[in-house]
C-alpha cells in the first residue's frame, strides 16, 4: 500500500459517534523522530490536606513556600528527636511529612526543611 492510499483511508474514516471535533482512531501512531523532540515529564504533584505539594529531585516541596520570602529556614533530620518533636508540636504536618523523607514544609511563618 502506498502512502497515498493510506492517507486517503484516513480521510473516509467516520469522526467518534456523538463527540463534537471527534477525530477517528486509525489504527496509526507516530513515533521516533517523527514524533517529534520528547517533553520533559512534568514534575510529580500530590494535594495532600489542601495543600499542593511538588516533588523535584526527590525533594517534595510546599508549593506555598515559592510566593512567601519572608519565612525562617529550620533544617530538620528525618527520624530525629527533632523531627518527632515538630510532628508533636505541629501534629496536623503529619499527613504532609508522610510523602517522604526529604520534604520542605511551611508552618506559620517557619519553611522546615527536612532531610
Amino acid at each position: 500500500m502506498k502512502l497515498n492510499e493510506s492517507l486517503d483511508g484516513v480521510a473516509r474514516q467516520p469522526a467518534a459517534a456523538g463527540l463534537p471535533g471527534a477525530v477517528a482512531n486509525t489504527g496509526m501512531s507516530v513515533s521516533g523522530p517523527a514524533a517529534g523532540p520528547q517533553q520533559p515529564e512534568p514534575a510529580p504533584t500530590q494535594v495532600v490536606n489542601g495543600r499542593a505539594f511538588y516533588a523535584n529531585a526527590g525533594v517534595w516541596t510546599d508549593s506555598s513556600a515559592q510566593s512567601r520570602n519572608d519565612l525562617k529556614r529550620v533544617e530538620v533530620a528525618f527520624g530525629s528527636d527533632d523531627y518527632f518533636a515538630l510532628l508533636k508540636k505541629h501534629p496536623e504536618a503529619a499527613q504532609w511529612l508522610a510523602l517522604g523523607n526529604q520534604v520542605d514544609v511551611v508552618l506559620g511563618d517557619t519553611l522546615y526543611v527536612v532531610r
